[in-house]
């Protein structure tokens, strides 16, 4: 399930899809959102063994229920049958999945986006409009005509969704969406933008950005995320702010080899 740590609890909101006959390039590129309602697609999503669907909360454990299109604030997480690493993150196949994308548009803009995986069960009270399938080229260009699409854009497989979300990170029109591409840089697309959040660790150009760097890596299934954060610790030429914010996330993290290395802290001499 995507957290930023244990007790903060993330959890995000998705839906389900069916799969559609593909529509041509040519059709996908001129379809314009005519009338005001739900719209549907279905794009080529990085790749990931779990499924994102809404739930409820049952005795302490997130529990599967259909997604309503007409509700704000559903809560949605990663659901898998055990496929995780040592730390409750899941594992990614290496392949790409479908995925679909609920968009609400208003007066010819999208105001509410909602990715959607298969197996999730999906109402509302109006039918939506299928575009079918089209290409992430496509798709990512709909999402010119659309706020709030980070985590969209993030999920999107290929070279150039991935540099969009570097972009965003590096020279986003604000704060916030500077700070949530970083965020899902390290929660979707550790894989090919490591390098990216590494530099934006160690060159970060504000406190506040080098934080959620630290942060994003520390929540991102990267193998070596323990010794990252170790190093940032023990690096002395390096802000103190970033290294008390590594050590705070390696105590959030309680993994073997970040607990070892407090209890060795805490009992030097």
């Amino acid at each position: 399930m995507i957290r930023r740590a244990p007790g903060l609890g993330i959890l995000l909101a998705v839906l389900a899809c069916s799969t559609s006959t593909p529509t041509t390039a040519q059709d996908a590129t001129s379809i314009p959102f005519r009338d005001d309602g739900w719209y549907r697609w279905q794009f080529d999503a990085v790749a990931t063994t779990a499924e994102l669907c809404c739930h409820v909360w049952h005795n302490q454990r997130p529990v599967p229920t259909a997604c309503d299109l007409d509700r704000d604030g559903l809560s949605y997480g990663h659901f898998s049958d055990g496929e995780v690493d040592g730390s409750g993150r899941a594992k990614a196949t290496g392949e790409h999945q479908p995925m679909s994308l609920f968009a609400r548009v208003e007066n010819g803009v999208i105001t509410r986006l909602q990715p959607v995986s298969p197996s999730c069960e999906v109402r509302t009270d109006r039918p939506w409009t299928d575009l079918g399938r089209v290409s992430n080229a496509d798709s990512l260009a709909w999402l010119q005509k659309a706020d709030e699409t980070t985590m969209a854009i993030a999920l999107h497989a290929g070279a150039e969704a991935r540099n969009e979300l570097v972009h965003m990170a590096r020279s986003g029109r604000d704060r916030k969406t500077r700070q949530d591409a970083i965020f899902w840089m390290g929660q979707l697309r550790i894989a090919d933008t490591r390098d990216e959040l590494i530099d934006l660790i160690e060159h970060g150009d504000s406190e506040g950005i080098r934080e959620q760097a630290i942060f994003s890596y520390a929540q991102s299934p990267a193998e070596d995320r323990t010794r990252v954060l170790i190093h940032i610790v023990e690096d002395t030429r390096r802000d103190m702010h970033d290294r008390k914010k590594a050590l705070f996330w390696l105590a959030q993290a309680d993994e073997g080899d970040g607990i070892d290395y407090i209890q060795a802290l805490l009992t030097q001499r």
